[in-house]
């Protein structure tokens, strides 16, 4: 008995000459994962949050996402991006919002890759995926939401900005469709974004209308996601970080509606 306490006691003693470590978050810390890799000293105890888990709010909905121009169509360029192009940024966003989408269970079509597109019987045989094809092709997959990707411009001042949502007054289905789903990502985007301009949305009319969002046999939609001559907006289309954000907040919108229906 007597060499059991001693082992008992000798054992506490080395415990208590032992440093404790814990980890804390205080409730001013960024919800944000933290590297284990982060240069903030040997001995640092970090957190890492897990991975979302996959929902299932897509299942059964198939979702077409237009990246904008494309191939030997640049769209817009402006001093604050650079080399890079309009179609540039709308590839990168459109493949991280087809990844959010496929996440939650939805069946998710690009109308291109950025290196090849598919071949439809309005094909005019050049370098120019044109949006007879591209709606050709979105009416042969027989998705239930369309989506176009875009990146604004004004020529006038360069205080202009935020996002822009467009519907046609005469689409192919009831126009209460795509007004309800312009409804439902402009609130998902003040709540991603509370601090931005409010986004806007707007009904182009019958003479008026955008090609894609009015032909589309299903709901149709054009955002456009910034405007690439305001400092701050492109700034923020160039980054991964603020991209991911944008496209989890599109892709609540495309929850909302679907849930509305």
């Amino acid at each position: 008995m007597k060499i059991k306490i001693k082992c008992f006691i000798t054992a506490l003693a080395i415990l208590a000459m032992m440093p404790l470590t814990v980890a804390c978050r205080s409730e001013n810390d960024e919800d944000f994962p933290v590297s284990t890799s982060d240069a903030a000293g040997a001995g640092r105890v970090t957190t890492q949050s897990a991975e979302p888990k996959p929902s299932e709010s897509g299942k059964g909905k198939r979702v077409c996402i237009d990246p904008g121009h494309g191939f030997s169509d640049p769209g817009s360029s402006s001093e604050y991006i650079g080399d890079l192009t309009e179609k540039d940024i709308n590839i990168d966003f459109s493949k991280i919002l087809e990844r959010e989408l496929s996440r939650r269970g939805y069946d998710v079509f690009l109308t291109h890759d950025g290196e090849s597109f598919p071949k439809t019987d309005k094909d005019d045989g050049n370098d120019i995926f044109n949006i007879k094809e591209r709606i050709a092709y979105f009416n042969s997959v027989g998705a239930d939401y369309f989506l176009s990707i875009h990146c604004n411009t004004y020529a006038g001042t360069k205080d202009v900005n935020g996002v822009r949502i467009y519907f046609s007054e005469d689409s192919q289905v009831p126009v209460k469709q795509p007004q309800t789903a312009a409804k439902a990502l402009c609130e998902a985007l003040e709540e991603a974004f509370p601090d931005y301009k409010k986004p806007m949305s707007e009904m182009t009319p019958a003479d008026d209308s955008y090609y894609v969002t009015h032909w589309a046999k299903s709901c149709a939609l054009l955002i456009e996601i910034g405007y690439l001559t305001n400092k701050t907006d492109a700034e923020n289309m160039l980054s991964t970080a603020w991209q991911e954000k944008m496209a989890v907040a599109v892709a609540n919108g495309i929850d909302k509606y679907f849930e509305e229906q």
